[in-house]
């Protein structure tokens, strides 16, 4: 890594903590939490690409929903160049400041992920995380990803699993047990029964991840998912397990282009 990982998240934390200060917001309530938490998500996505496809040193990372950068920031701190885009701009110019302090090579911009300013095979990793729910379209987006995908560079897809989220809550709304309900009325039900309320609109929910990978698929890239936490040691001690645990309990998808 370019710099200590211990000094950076506490300065990561001061940071959140100042703009806490700054522009209360239901987002980083209380102290930043969530964005470190996003942070310490990256800390891992980082270490699995590292380890499991190639060094992250001299690359080029584009965060497709990069928001308050947390993610972004945890890649830059192995070395490559990092994008993160958005549709709204999170105090992105604090956000310059932060990274050249650090010495960090984090630009951030406002744009469409469906479409994407960047050049073809330009990103060795793109970041889709908690996003492919709440676009219009995932065929687009799997079309861009895969023009701005150089050959042997994989794109990390999270969406909320289906059944994980009968039992774990819906994450959207918090609620255990509204999954069990058709897709549609989940919202309706969500706001109108139990006074939740989201800000974002939530377009699809997935069963399996073989309907995730489909629109990748149909652009030439290859798709995988993986599972962690409990779910792993599942499939891992009880292998007839584990495509089923892999199409239903999913934590990541992999996308790849080939090289």
């Amino acid at each position: 890594m370019t710099q200590d990982i211990e000094s950076f998240r506490a300065d990561l934390k001061e940071y959140f903590n100042i703009l806490e200060e700054r522009d209360p917001d239901a987002e980083l309530s209380p102290a930043g939490n969530w964005r470190m938490s996003c942070f310490e998500n990256g800390v891992s996505l980082a270490k699995l690409v590292a380890s499991d496809y190639f060094p992250l040193e001299s690359k080029v990372v584009y965060d497709a929903a990069g928001a308050w950068g947390g993610h972004a920031y945890a890649f830059a701190l192995n070395g490559p160049t990092c994008y993160i885009s958005d549709l709204i701009d999170h105090r992105y110019e604090d956000l310059l400041k932060f990274v050249r302090s650090h010495k960090l090579n984090v630009h951030p911009f406002l744009a469409d992920c469906l479409k994407i300013p960047l050049p073809e095979e330009s990103c060795d990793v793109v970041i889709g995380l908690e996003l492919v729910e709440h676009i219009p379209s995932v065929e687009d987006f799997a079309a861009e990803v895969a023009r701005v995908l150089r050959p042997g560079g994989v794109c990390i897809i999270s969406t909320p699993a289906k059944l994980k989220s009968v039992y774990e809550g819906e994450p959207h709304y918090g609620i255990k047990g509204l999954a069990l309900l058709p897709f549609k009325l989940q919202g309706p039900i969500a706001r109108g029964i139990f006074r939740k309320s989201y800000p974002y609109p939530i377009e699809r929910q997935y069963l399996r991840s073989a309907k995730i990978i489909e629109p990748f698929a149909r652009h030439g890239l290859t798709g995988e998912s993986i599972v962690t936490g409990r779910w792993a040691r599942i499939a891992e001690s009880k292998p007839f397990l584990q495509g089923l645990v892999k199409q239903c309990f999913w934590r990541y998808i992999i996308i790849r282009k080939s090289a």
